[in-house]
């Protein structure tokens, strides 16, 4: 009898968590051999809220908002809300392919057979910074715009008054032809939206010191930046740790790669 195993979808963090098990069983080599993955995420979590190793570039910030909203403006229903927004971004990705600066653009090579869309991988970042404002899942969110229109004509009717809405009231306008002419560099404006909505939502992380005293170019390990003699003592204490982990686990992933190899 051959094995399976299944899981209640409660929300995109349980499925995204499940999905990564089951790419395991595809990888031919190993991607947590340690077990030191949840620590690791854990320091992730805590410095850079929001985002992960598998984001590419800031602009999918604002991408799927203006996909989402494009679906809310033309009162997409579900079940056809995932559908839709699955054509919207394959149009998207056709689109910025298409663009000068393809570095970072999610399914350039995949395309229409892309297993992880944008959508499922900024989604809890949306969130996290304050973009979104409709709590839950994305699976919740589909099934909340039918009713949305339903609730959205009965309060103009009986108070005038608009239904709460899903996304940030300041996020910059999409332009009329993003799913045709798209590309992943930030104008002025989007870049600042983007730093407000970090600086208020993210107050003491690394991230948000990051994003207000500057990036340093040239300097890929965060622990050997300038601004970290600046930063509150609880926040270097724990960039310390950090650190010190990283140095400590490092000589443990070179044994067991020699050791893979050796016996191999």
């Amino acid at each position: 009898m051959p094995s399976s195993i299944s899981w209640i979808d409660f929300a995109d963090e349980n499925r995204n968590k499940m999905m990564d098990v089951v790419k395991l069983f595809r990888e031919r080599d190993t991607v947590d051999e340690l077990g030191v993955g949840t620590a690791r995420d854990a320091f992730s979590n805590y410095f850079f809220p929001g985002t992960s190793t598998i984001q590419t570039r800031a602009k999918y910030m604002l991408f799927i908002p203006w996909v989402y909203k494009k679906l809310e403006n033309n009162k997409t229903t579900h079940p056809k809300t995932a559908e839709r927004a699955r054509r919207y971004e394959e149009k998207l990705i056709a689109a910025l392919k298409k663009s000068e600066d393809r570095a970072g653009i999610i399914g350039r090579r995949t395309g229409r057979g892309l297993q992880r869309l944008p959508n499922e991988i900024y989604w809890a970042g949306l969130g996290e910074w304050g973009i979104r404002k409709l709590p839950g899942s994305r699976a919740e969110y589909h099934r909340s715009l039918t009713n949305r229109y339903y609730e959205t004509r009965e309060q103009y009717r009986e108070q005038g008054s608009r239904a709460k809405e899903n996304w940030h009231l300041g996020l910059p306008s999409a332009p009329d032809d993003f799913l045709e002419k798209a590309t992943l560099k930030l104008n002025f404006e989007q870049a600042t939206y983007l730093k407000e909505r970090i600086t208020e939502t993210q107050k003491g992380t690394l991230l948000y010191y990051l994003v207000d005293y500057g990036y340093q170019e040239g300097e890929d390990i965060f622990w050997q930046l300038e601004l970290i003699a600046d930063l509150p003592e609880k926040l270097q204490e724990n960039i310390r740790h950090s650190r010190n982990f990283a140095r400590v686990i490092h000589g443990a992933y070179l044994l067991y790669n020699f050791l893979l190899a050796r016996n191999r």
